[in-house]
């Protein structure tokens, strides 16, 4: 529903949305003030700009998740895998605030070679969306690894990451279990 500032009121968006629907024009209508995901222009602005506002939840979720577990982010190259708004834009942004201090590589379906950015990388955020995407072979060893994008198969859900992984990672967030109740 639209309010008389042309804004909606009294839905959920989960996105992705359907390919038909102009995603921008959905978020801009909705009332920054209450943006629980802070992916509205004027929030993500907000955000880029370090200024208090809403922060996308799953991002939140992973930034708390590596706090709890002690994982040093000021100084730590990260290497986020998946540019999308939900995911991978704000927590680059988010992991590169002045109260963090991360260095962040930020791969997506075109970077060559994501395995030489994983390789030297302290802590891999993988949400592409892409099962078993990332390899052990990809990962130094002491890594930390966080699982965070998801694909639905007839073998069920599974994560971007190989569980195998967790034969070299000194810690590995499962895809269904780790960020996700968080966020």
């Amino acid at each position: 529903r639209l309010n008389a500032d042309d804004q909606c009121t009294g839905f959920i968006v989960q996105l992705p949305l359907p390919a038909a629907v102009d995603t921008h024009a959905v978020l801009e209508r909705i009332d920054p003030a209450k943006d629980a995901d802070g992916l509205h222009p004027a929030n993500l602005g907000r955000m880029l700009l370090g200024m208090d506002g809403p922060r996308p939840c799953t991002p939140r979720g992973i930034i708390a998740l590596l706090r709890h577990h002690d994982i040093e982010l000021r100084g730590a190259q990260v290497c986020v895998i998946g540019c999308g708004l939900t995911v991978g834009r704000p927590l680059s942004m988010m992991l590169t605030d002045p109260s963090l201090h991360a260095t962040v590589t930020l791969c997506n379906e075109a970077t060559p070679n994501v395995a030489a950015h994983t390789r030297v990388a302290d802590v891999v955020v993988s949400a592409a969306g892409v099962a078993h995407l990332v390899r052990p072979s990809w990962i130094r060893p002491s890594a930390v690894v966080l699982s965070v994008g998801l694909t639905r198969t007839v073998e069920g859900v599974l994560g971007d990451v190989h569980p195998d992984v967790t034969d070299v990672a000194s810690f590995v967030a499962p895809p269904v279990g780790g960020v996700g109740p968080m966020t």
